[in-house]
């Protein structure tokens, strides 16, 4: 999935239209505290972080992870100074 990934985010009009999207993102537009209920606000900051975090993981995807070794299990007793 990764690979696929990297190839659309080799296309430079697809990186463009995500840039589009951060752009357009609801915390570029603020918040409304004066006058809004409690339960607005909190929607609204849903809203925001619902938005960045779908942006965050389509842009992961083109990132390969590095693979980390597993520790080899000792059974020995822990060292303690």
């Amino acid at each position: 999935m990764v690979t696929e990934a990297q190839k659309v985010f080799a296309n430079q009009h697809f990186r463009m239209m995500v840039e589009v999207l951060r752009n357009d993102a609801p915390h570029n537009y603020g918040i409304i505290v004066k006058g809004a209920a409690a339960t607005d606000f909190v929607h609204r900051v849903g809203d925001i972080e619902g938005y960045l975090k779908c942006l965050n993981n389509l842009e992961a995807m083109a990132v390969p992870l590095l693979e980390n070794e597993m520790p080899e299990a000792t059974f020995e007793e822990p060292e303690t100074e």
